[in-house]
This record gives C-alpha cells, structure tokens and sequence, in this order.
C-alpha cells in the first residue's frame, strides 16, 4: 500500500471522529505500532534481547497512559500480547503489571 493511499485510509477511518478522538486514535495506533515492533524484534531473535523489548513496551505503555488516560489495558493490543506471549512470558507479565497498574 503506497503511503497515500494508508493516509486515505486512515483518513476514512478517522472521519466523523471529534479532533480529540482522532488524536487518540493516532496516538493508541502509534503506541501498538512500538509494542508489535518489540515483539517481532523478539519473534526474529536477531533483535535487541528481551530486557530490551521490555523497555520498549514499557515505554509505550507508559506514554499511551499519559495520552490516552483509561486505555491502556492489555486487550487493547490482542494480536501483540498473543506474540509476546508466545516468545516472551516475563514480557507478557511485566506488560500486564504495567497496564494494571493503573
């Protein structure tokens, strides 16, 4: 898909959105986008290690919190939590603790 045409996608999926939903949106897609990076980077294994995949989905977990507060919960992210769940349960877990953290 050429990036015009993933922006006109985006752009019908974004329409009737208030501005604010639509900044959410952005941001929530973002932050999936650096949690399935870590884990491809783990399911490749020619990656940074898992301690590093961490922080990464730490990273991303905390920023989704402060931009998008009540919606970082793990079933926000099913299709990254079932790869981190397959190559990395102490990933998993610590991404669970985070989102429940509150």
């Amino acid at each position: 898909m050429t990036s015009e045409a993933a922006r006109a996608r985006a752009g019908r999926e974004l329409a009737g959105f208030t501005p604010e939903a639509r900044r959410q949106a952005c941001i929530k897609r973002q932050i999936g986008t650096m949690l399935a990076i870590a884990a491809l980077e783990l399911i490749a294994g020619d990656g940074p290690d898992s301690v590093t995949a961490t922080a990464v989905a730490t990273k991303a977990v905390a920023n989704l919190k402060v931009a998008v507060p009540g919606v970082a919960t793990a079933t926000d992210f099913p299709p990254v939590v079932v790869a981190l769940k397959a190559v990395a349960p102490a990933t998993l877990d610590h991404l669970k603790r985070l989102v429940s953290a509150g």
